[in-house]
């Protein structure tokens, strides 16, 4: 069964972080008891608001609603292009004209040409069944007619619906007993280059499966060894994050536990301690002092690669700034 997720944290979750940045690390406190997820979800989230606003791109996909967009005269011979505000553009959904209080008119959402949804650069293109200058359409005046009384420029003149953010998709599948193959069909087909991650939530006797055949309608479950006493459950999420950014959310992510977790080492801002009794004595050491945690050496060793990936994610991601003097 294929499901459309709504969110990027069905791919980046609380486990995920645990078991990548954080293997290895004691997250439980001083009686014992794990880490609450809450404070993994806390990391996760801050992490992706925090590169959202560094690339200006939305990672969690948002539901854009009525954005407006101004129309110049200028643009006719660029063939109205429009630069969406959200991006990237996973999937545009329609678009209208209104001029001033005019009632709104729905336009051909064929006419709404991405050229690059990654920057969220789209033209206008009319196209079968349009009009030409002059004509109207449902009585409405279009496009070229009305500059000629506005001076060649007209404010919010239309308005884009669109769904900013990256494709996530998951859902679970059934293999069935003595079978090596699933084939897992996407609808709608992914516009962008994915990723599949694979769960076997109950083998049945399978092993080593993994996503083959990757594709813009689906992907291929293979399993090295069949299913032998009955039928396995997979699940799996598919989703178009960049590697380098999910590697940059995780760097950013794991800070605020690692802190923690050096903190109760020994204890907030404790070097060193020993014990003794009946002659008998023991001396622990740390890498705590008062302005350093006891992982204080990851989280800075974190901080220069995050540094790195952050340069090489502003050069495929920012767009072109303007300056001028």
């Amino acid at each position: 069964m294929t499901t459309i997720c709504h969110s990027i944290y069905d791919s980046i979750t609380a486990d995920w972080l645990k078991n990548t940045f954080l293997l290895g690390v004691d997250l439980t406190d001083d009686d014992g008891n794990d880490f609450p997820d809450i404070l993994f979800e806390q990391a996760i989230r801050s992490a992706v608001s925090h590169i959202e606003n560094d690339l200006g791109i939305v990672i969690d996909p948002w539901e854009v609603r009525n954005e407006r967009h101004d129309a110049s005269l200028k643009q006719w011979a660029e063939v109205w292009p429009i630069r969406f505000d959200q991006r990237p553009v996973k999937s545009f959904d329609s678009w209208s004209v209104q001029f001033g209080s005019f009632p709104e008119v729905d336009m051909p959402d064929g006419w709404m040409m991405g050229v690059d949804p990654r920057y969220g650069q789209y033209h206008i293109m009319p196209s079968e069944g349009s009009v030409v200058s002059g004509q109207l359409w449902q009585g409405f005046p279009l496009l070229p007619s009305l500059f000629n009384a506005s001076q060649g420029f007209i404010p919010g003149y239309v308005k884009v619906n669109y769904t900013a953010g990256f494709d996530v998709r998951c859902g679970t599948a059934t293999l069935p007993q003595g079978d090596t193959d699933l084939q897992v069909v996407l609808d709608p087909e992914v516009n962008d280059r994915y990723r599949v991650q694979i769960t076997v939530t109950d083998a049945q006797g399978a092993a080593n499966v993994l996503a083959r055949n990757v594709s813009r309608d689906g992907f291929l479950i293979r399993a090295g060894t069949a299913p032998s006493t009955g039928d396995a459950t997979i699940s799996w999420v598919a989703d178009t994050i960049p590697n380098d950014m999910k590697q940059a959310i995780g760097q950013l992510a794991a800070m605020l536990p690692l802190d923690i977790a050096g903190d109760l080492i020994a204890g907030a801002g404790i070097a060193s301690f020993s014990t003794s009794m009946d002659g008998i004595s023991q001396s622990i050491g740390t890498t705590s002092s008062a302005t350093n945690s006891g992982y204080g050496s990851r989280v800075l060793q974190f901080s220069k690669e995050l540094k790195s990936s952050m340069q090489a994610l502003r050069a495929a991601w920012r767009l072109p700034g303007v300056g001028a003097v």
